[in-house]
């Protein structure tokens, strides 16, 4: 799953398809979150757009 909306913070994201998982009644095994690349800094909240989770579910 992936966002790229500075709108949502990633906690919220990330806490957004848990919940779903849940509702769903299926098991969300993490393997990886990301965001951006070292060379892509953030000087400003809605600067952290992209997150990205990568999960078996």
């Amino acid at each position: 799953m992936a966002s790229c909306s500075g709108q949502v913070a990633a906690d919220h994201f990330f806490q957004t398809i848990h919940q779903a998982a849940v509702k769903a009644g299926r098991p969300l095994q993490e393997i990886e979150r990301t965001g951006h690349p070292l060379d892509h800094p953030i000087s400003f909240p809605e600067g952290a757009y992209l997150k990205c989770l990568y999960a078996i579910a």
